[in-house]
């Protein structure tokens, strides 16, 4: 304190008056006083200003020690970043930069899932969001695999509307051409599975045997070779595939034009160059997943077994996960965590029962088979034969029991060397069929060749002995027929019975489950109900639809000719030698339609 408040003494040290009781205290001695210089010497050094007491502030409490610190500067403000969209595992990421505007940031909420991950489906979109940026004046930078990820998506949406105005009337205006629009034609499950893939572009395709899935790919290949200019398609097949598949491959992807192109491709062979379609056959068994660059075609079809996903979870989870171009990301979490929706666009497989009622019980086709020189002399000269006979009785109206087994005689000498000539053609025709996956044969003929069949079957063995078939022959007594039945239905490899037609009622039914046989009629009888009997031998499981039964048919023969003939009426069925009544006029009708010139019709007198 100053000199001046040093005479003052403080509040607090001011003695209070005292009382008529108290003692009175003796007076203290006065000291010498200083000179003033000597006295301001002497004195403290003086105290700094207080601060004023603030209001409320207690009289007498002690004053702050210190005066209280300035507050710290702002920082500098930071410049803005960029904010950024980019790929990464083929999902879409967003990067809010600093300093990104709130209305940029509500523009992108409008894309983002619970999760907070973008949704983003066209370009348009993103787009929008490029120009609210420009508008806030942030930079927005968006990497190119982006807008390539948008344009796959946009693929896919205009593939769709392209096939939908290519057939507005639905798909079952689609027409196909060669081998793959098959003997029937193609059901509405194949379709669908054609439009899938077209569509599509890349996905995983495990449908049962019975929908036939190599030939729904072949339609899809007919699709966008007509619909989207592809012109180059490639198969890529395990080392050790067979030649039947081979076969059947390039049988099914036939191109439409001169200037495409089918390649059978094995693996880590280098993909061709401008490549637009690639199938991967996996149904013989999983090929390991190749590096990205081997499967980039613009559109990619991996073949799978019906039960593959099941069996090899490992293998279908990979190679799904390659075929997720769209980054859904249906099997981020496996393949046991994803839901049919998520698979949805990777993913087609249906099971045989359920489809099965689309197909009719049988699936006939008519096979031209060519003829050897010789026998197609033998067959022409039983026809010369059995001309004048059958002209005769068309002049007179009559034949005789002896003209009637005359003609029989040449006719059963031209149908067998038609016989002959089927089964020349034999070999080659179950080549395809195995190429097919039909490993079960039933060939029938009729009675008339039950003599001949031991030395048929000996005959194919010979021919087919490389391709593993094991030919025999059905004997009609119901003992043996069954050890040859049970045979020929666990047979390790493909099998073949010969089976000449029996007496109605007296014929052993054939077993066959669970493969799916081929029927064969190595000749054609001309009593319809026989031929109808002899597929009501085959004991086929209930889903069990479209077996195929081929025809086989020598080029100008007299079952080829009688395949343009209107179907007759059915009638009671011929078991005696000799044709009468009825069932003998329908029969020379038809050898007539088929051996004479057509009669000029009548010109009414006038």
């Amino acid at each position: 304190m100053t000199a001046t408040q040093a005479e003052v003494p403080a509040i607090a040290e001011r003695t209070e008056p005292a009382t008529a009781d108290a003692p009175v205290a003796a007076p203290a001695p006065a000291e010498t006083p200083l000179p003033v210089l000597e006295a301001a010497e002497a004195l403290p050094p003086a105290a700094e200003a207080l601060p004023a007491l603030e209001a409320g502030a207690e009289l007498g409490s002690e004053p702050a020690t210190a005066a209280e610190a300035p507050p710290a500067p702002a920082p500098a403000p930071q410049p803005p970043t960029p904010s950024r969209l980019s790929l990464t595992d083929r999902r879409l990421q967003w990067e809010a930069g600093r300093g990104c505007p709130e209305t940029l940031r509500q523009a992108v909420s409008r894309w983002q899932d619970r999760d907070g991950r973008l949704t983003l489906n066209e370009t348009e979109a993103l787009d929008e969001l490029v120009a609210v940026a420009a508008r806030c004046g942030h930079r927005l930078i968006v990497d190119e695999a982006v807008w390539q990820q948008l344009a796959l998506k946009g693929d896919l949406r205009q593939r769709i509307a392209h096939l939908e105005a290519c057939f507005p009337q639905g798909l079952e205006a689609a027409e196909f051409e060669g081998a793959a629009a098959g003997p029937l034609p193609a059901r509405p499950a194949q379709r669908e599975a054609a439009f899938f893939a077209a569509c599509a572009g890349a996905c995983l395709l495990a449908d049962a045997e019975g929908l036939e899935p190599e030939r729904e790919l072949a339609l899809a290949w007919q699709l966008v070779q007509r619909h989207f200019g592809a012109r180059q398609v490639a198969v890529r097949l395990r080392g050790e595939a067979d030649e039947a598949l081979r076969t059947r491959w390039q049988a099914l992807l036939a191109p439409l034009s001169a200037d495409a192109s089918v390649q059978l491709l094995h693996p880590g062979e280098p993909l061709p160059a401008g490549l637009d379609v690639l199938i991967v056959d996996q149904r013989p068994g999983w090929l390991a997943l190749p590096a990205e660059e081997d499967t980039a075609a613009p559109w990619l079809w991996v073949l799978a077994p019906e039960d593959g996903l099941q069996t090899h979870p490992a293998e279908a989870e990979a190679w799904l996960g390659r075929l997720d171009r769209l980054g859904t990301g249906a099997v981020a979490q496996g393949l046991a965590a994803a839901t049919p929706d998520a698979l949805g666009p990777l993913l087609l497989q249906r099971g045989w029962a359920e489809v099965a009622d689309q197909w009719p019980a049988w699936a006939p086709e008519e096979r031209a088979v060519a003829w050897p020189d010789e026998t197609r002399q033998r067959h022409a000269q039983a026809l010369a034969v059995a001309t004048p006979l059958l002209a005769r009785w068309q002049r007179s109206g009559f034949l005789s029991d002896s003209d009637q087994l005359a003609l029989r005689a040449q006719l059963a000498q031209a149908e067998a060397a038609e016989r002959e000539a089927a089964l020349v053609a034999l070999p080659e025709l179950l080549t395809e069929a195995l190429g097919r996956g039909l490993s079960r044969v039933v060939l029938f003929a009729e009675a008339d060749a039950a003599e001949e069949m031991t030395a048929w079957a000996e005959l194919l063995n010979e021919w087919l002995a490389a391709a593993g078939w094991q030919a025999q022959v059905l004997p009609m007594a119901n003992r043996e027929a069954d050890a040859a039945l049970r045979r020929f239905r666990d047979a390790e490899g493909p099998s073949l019975l010969l089976v000449a037609d029996g007496l109605p009622g007296s014929e052993p039914r054939i077993p066959t489950a669970p493969r799916l046989p081929l029927i064969v009629h190595l000749d054609r009888p001309w009593d319809e109900a026989q031929r109808e009997r002899r597929l009501q031998r085959l004991r086929l499981p209930r889903a069990q639809r479209a077996v195929p039964v081929w025809q086989l048919l020598p080029e100008d023969s007299l079952a080829a000719r009688r395949q343009h003939l209107p179907a007759p009426q059915a009638g009671t069925p011929v078991t005696g030698r000799l044709r009468r009544g009825p069932a003998l006029q329908a029969w020379l009708a038809g050898l007539a339609a088929c051996l004479l010139p057509a009669q000029p019709e009548a010109v009414p007198a006038v």
